[in-house]
């Protein structure tokens, strides 16, 4: 399960590993989205790793987010402004997961993703 803030390079991550593993990309700002994974894991007796990933630097957060373009016409891109309100309520996470930074190469992020996943 990987999750972040839009425009933090979640789904960049998520791509890459799916081409190795079996990804789930999802928002998961309130603690239900973690545990719909949790359950749906458990129900299929499948093992579950949560990583977490963020931007650590606000300005680039804001440039990515002001230059993204995924053509979703029923899903506007966010602002920078809604962003940091979802950040403000975004429930923290209660169980264990791994933190990845995505000012990273990508391919670093990958390599710190897939150390933590398949170790």
């Amino acid at each position: 399960m990987l999750s972040g803030l839009p425009g933090v390079g979640t789904s960049e991550v998520a791509q890459g590993l799916a081409r190795r593993l079996h990804a789930a990309d999802a928002a998961n700002y309130l603690e239900v989205g973690p545990d719909i994974w949790r359950r749906a894991a458990t129900e299929a007796e499948a093992p579950v790793k949560a990583i977490e990933s963020i931007c650590s630097d606000p300005v680039e957060h804001r440039q990515r987010l002001e230059s993204r373009r995924r053509e979703l016409e029923a899903y506007p891109e966010p602002t920078g402004d809604s962003v940091t309100r979802r950040a403000t309520d975004t429930e923290p996470w209660s169980t264990e997961h791994h933190v990845i930074d995505s000012l990273q190469p990508l391919e670093s992020s990958l390599a710190d993703a897939m150390g933590y996943l398949v170790p």
